[in-house]
């Protein structure tokens, strides 16, 4: 989970009112309401991001309005709000806007040294409160801005958009928790706080996301070469060596974690996804080698081992917190999941021609893992339109076998959700057929599937839905670090694979 914001400094500014609000304006209140309304549970339909009864939409507009009146003074506040609004475009799947957020950030940083060694007050000695909360939000904004961009340009596969991290010293946790804020849980019937031990988390954050931005810096450098795709590829000479440096300082970094973010003690979603962000990178990183008689077992071992940690955190994800409450760092690692276990489910069948499925206890085991990532899609979906594009990315590359457990055994209850956008419009067929058969036993045929399959008036506006609005430049289906992503990102998959209409064009709203 990424943080923008040094919290301590933005709700004490806030409390402290207007005049002095150096950490806080209203730009960035309304990107953070914009930001936990999408995640609500009691707003229903809240992934309509393009309805105006919507909150989140409500604060989004508010938040687009009084962006055009501060983007062209650099600020704080609107650094980290601008990275929040990235966010929020990310999840309604229109992330090739949303990155221009975050582009803009980091314009603003430069403009007024963020990244730079800090300057003017120190934390050490006499310095009133509200000149420390300036200086300590400053030093946080620039780590936070400097991971944000790391993480959003690897999955995006594009450029970084900073070279280096920032000159800006990170304290020791356990001696200076003040620097990072604490995060604290109070659960019912208990009157202890329960550290979350975000100071550490955040520390590992930095330290990983250092790395991960190197990566992308040889992926794009002056080391590579242009694919005939239009990608690029690393040297044959260089791809082997940097591979192996890349994972000791990955394998370095997982074994100096604090006692706190091992692998025994996480408990908390946002100390679960950063162990399956590293093992989902340590997958991809040897998957574009050719291995030799030398290293073969060494890198089939290291792939395995973290595919199969992977698959266990996001059990054990589901398993301690379920994947009813929104999450938008869920998105990622279970559209990997997915895809993996769809890809291995077909590479299955493939291999036995004559296979007998319900004897096969590898296909079994594959087809739970997949209908396991399924749900949590489908349940994450209720919060965010990007989940919800993606099942159906999902649905439309399975085979009726799939189709129909993914139907039986987790859309059974939303019939209107598991037919939209069926192949050939066979969900109006099925409409038409029950409202035929209604007929026949002398109902109304006015009430349709959708009608009952909800909760609330709105359920059946899922046929209305702007999937031609996506704009997302995500790579979905890739497997290695070095694949071409033009062929993997969610606007093309999706036109290729939902029938949509490529000369769409599309409106300039959100622009």
């Amino acid at each position: 989970m990424d943080i923008v914001l040094q919290k301590d400094c933005f709700l004490q500014d806030m409390a402290h009112g207007p005049s002095r609000r150096g950490c806080c304006s209203s730009f960035l209140v309304n990107a953070v309401l914009a930001n936990a309304s999408m995640a609500y549970p009691s707003f229903h339909n809240r992934y309509q991001y393009w309805s105006p009864h919507n909150l989140a939409y409500q604060f989004m507009a508010e938040a687009k309005r009084l962006w055009e009146l501060e983007s062209d003074t650099p600020r704080l506040t609107t650094i980290q709000a601008a990275m929040l609004m990235n966010v929020n475009t990310n999840m309604n799947a229109m992330d090739e806007i949303g990155f221009n957020y975050t582009k803009r950030a980091v314009e603003m940083a430069t403009q007024i040294g963020l990244l730079l060694p800090p300057r003017g007050s120190s934390l050490d000695g006499p310095v009133n409160g509200k000149q420390r909360r300036k200086t300590l939000s400053r030093n946080f904004t620039a780590w936070a801005l400097f991971n944000f961009q790391a993480l959003h340009v690897y999955i995006l596969f594009e450029p970084p958009l900073i070279n280096k991290p920032p000159d800006v010293p990170l304290p020791d946790p356990a001696t200076n928790p003040e620097w990072y804020g604490q995060i604290c849980l109070k659960y019912p019937g208990d009157t202890k706080l329960h550290t979350t031990h975000f100071p550490y988390q955040f520390q590992a954050q930095c330290q990983v996301r250092v790395i991960m931005n190197d990566m992308w810096i040889e992926r794009f450098g002056s080391s590579r070469q242009s694919s005939p795709e239009g990608g690029t590829t690393m040297l044959p000479s260089t791809q082997l060596e940097q591979t192996n440096e890349f994972y000791a300082r990955l394998k370095a970094w997982f074994d100096s974690l604090p006692d706190p973010l091992t692998p025994p003690r996480i408990v908390f979603p946002s100390q679960i996804l950063p162990h399956s962000n590293y093992q989902n990178i340590l997958a991809n990183l040897y998957e574009s080698i050719t291995p030799t008689s030398s290293n073969v077992e060494m890198i089939n071992t290291i792939k395995q081992a973290a595919s199969c940690n992977f698959e266990t955190l996001l059990r054990f994800y589901y398993l301690r917190h379920g994947f009813s409450y929104g999450d938008q760092f869920l998105v990622q690692p279970l559209n990997t999941l997915s895809f993996w276990s769809l890809s291995k489910v077909h590479a299955i069948v493939s291999q036995n021609h004559e296979i007998h499925e319900e004897n096969n206890s590898e296909l079994k085991a594959t087809q739970s893992t997949l209908l396991l990532a399924a749900k949590g899609l489908y349940e994450q979906s209720a919060s965010f339109y990007l989940d919800r594009l993606t099942l159906q990315l999902l649905r439309s590359k399975m085979r009726p076998q799939e189709r129909n457990l993914l139907e039986s055994e987790v859309l059974f209850y939303d019939r209107d959700y598991a037919g939209h956008h069926l192949p050939g419009n066979q969900h109006d067929k099925s409409i038409k057929s029950e409202e035929n058969n209604k007929k026949k036993d002398g109902q109304t045929g006015s009430q349709t599937v959708s009608d009952r399959a909800g909760d609330n008036k709105d359920q059946g506006s899922a046929e209305k839905e702007p999937i031609r609005e996506v704009r997302s430049k995500w790579v979905v289906t890739v497997r290695s670090v070095d694949d071409d992503p033009e062929i993997h990102r969610l606007q093309k998959l999706v036109m290729n694979n939902l029938k949509l209409d490529e000369t769409f064009e599309w409106s300039g709203e959100d622009e």
